[in-house]
């Protein structure tokens, strides 16, 4: 009888583990950070500072491909780019442009599993004229140390998105639900003997 128990306990955890993931309960995914956030306003030929970052890596990040772009060009355009001391290479469209790409990577994987408060870039914003704009971030690219997608919450994404790594119903699962499934799986094979 106690090896029925602890067998239905095991099961109950697995289920528990798979749930709370599900519901995105257990694992937040990371989220692009911006300082400042939402509309910037701007007076012509103010300038201001615009941060990129990312608030948690837990694979870590081995490079990205991002769009920058303010919503409203005539307000405001985008005068340089600066990458943080963590990239090894990287590469930007011309400025100044109302639209900026930059790609940048991390060859000795400086910015490593777990971590936190990772700036992308800083853009050098100059205002045109009086008003406000949005700003768009939309993502080509974003990996991790293991070649994994990163989905960054708070960022756009392009349309034609690599999909073949996602199987449909499945997206929820992430390598370490699926290593305390297995993990609860093979103890409870011990309750059995």
């Amino acid at each position: 009888m106690p090896e029925i128990f602890g067998f239905f306990v095991l099961l109950f955890l697995a289920v528990a583990v798979l749930f709370l993931n599900c519901a995105g309960f257990a694992w937040a995914s990371p989220s692009l950070v911006t300082t400042p956030e939402g509309e910037i306003s701007f007076e012509a030929g103010e300038s201001c500072e615009l941060y990129l970052g990312v608030d948690t890596l837990p694979e870590g990040l081995s490079g990205y491909n991002l769009t920058i772009e303010l919503n409203d060009p005539e307000i405001a355009e985008i005068e340089s780019v600066s990458f943080p001391a963590w990239v090894s290479m990287n590469d930007m469209s011309e400025t100044p442009a109302s639209s900026v790409w930059i790609k940048a990577v991390d060859l000795q994987q400086t910015v490593e599993a777990g971590a936190e408060n990772t700036e992308l870039a800083n853009l050098s914003l100059k205002g045109l004229k009086t008003g406000s704009s949005e700003i768009t971030v939309r993502v080509s690219r974003i990996e991790d140390d293991s070649k994994g997608t990163i989905q960054l919450e708070g960022a756009e994404y392009q349309e034609e998105q690599d999909t073949k790594k996602t199987i449909p119903g499945l997206n929820f699962l992430n390598s370490t639900s699926i290593f305390v499934f297995f993990a609860l799986i093979s103890v409870s094979g011990k309750f059995r003997k």
